[in-house]
């Protein structure tokens, strides 16, 4: 499920393409660069299922975590997540057994690259203040149950409103995503806010792309100006 459409960034340069001491020619160019602003918006992406290993009831079950609630309609990274409420978090039942699990499906293959997790606000309703992921694991597979890429043992801060970003390589061809809770801020409780992806340019592929279209520009701007009379 697509939130937040992705805004790129245009940038101008000059380029000197050819300079003596009788002439100087100068070209202003703009590089589109296809790199997602966190700040800006990017493309932030859902599962289309979940499955929690506990939930503490219907109205704190894990289909909180994927569907947006506590956000805005066309939520950033920039966004805060809303105070704890019924029906906005995905809660654990009390003392749930560590790793507590989400099992977070796609529809269609999907390709990755960043990972974003708002984190528990356990406030306002809460038994205590410490039900957020302090630990936890990620898991990418394929349609066939293959595993892509694996990273354990990552953290996450507690008390914060907004997203919490996970850089890894760009991974294609993902099916589902297997989140671990290893260790939560000391709670009998545990559990999520929002899931959120992206898909991230590996920065070598968005470099070159920028790079040969601004070569291509500056060689049509020389075509073009060749047949043209010294000034």
């Amino acid at each position: 499920m697509v939130r937040c459409l992705n805004l790129t960034k245009y940038y101008l340069k000059t380029v000197t393409l050819n300079e003596n001491k009788n002439m100087k020619q100068t070209l202003t160019i703009g590089l589109l660069l296809l790199l997602p602003s966190v700040s800006g918006g990017m493309i932030i992406f859902q599962p289309d299922t979940a499955v929690a290993s506990s939930e503490f009831s219907a109205r704190f079950d894990i289909g909180n975590a994927i569907d947006g609630s506590g956000l805005p309609t066309e939520f950033t990274v920039d966004d805060a997540h809303a105070v704890y409420v019924a029906d906005n978090h995905w809660t654990t039942a009390s003392n749930p057994t560590f790793p507590v699990s989400a099992i977070l499906g796609f529809n269609t293959p999907v390709t990755m690259g960043q990972f974003l997790l708002w984190n528990h606000r356990s406030d306002n309703i809460a038994d205590d203040s410490l039900y957020e992921v302090a630990q936890f694991d990620l898991i990418l597979k394929d349609s066939a149950d293959n595993v892509l890429l694996t990273l354990n043992d990552l953290t996450a801060t507690g008390n914060t409103v907004f997203a919490q970003i996970y850089d890894f390589p760009l991974t294609g061809g993902v099916s589902t995503v297997e989140f671990f809770i290893d260790a939560n801020q000391g709670s009998s409780f545990t559990g999520v806010a929002e899931f959120g992806f992206t898909a991230i340019p590996e920065p070598s592929t968005a470099f070159l792309t920028t790079i040969a279209g601004s070569m291509l520009m500056i060689t049509l701007y020389r075509k073009r100006t060749t047949s043209l009379p010294t000034p």
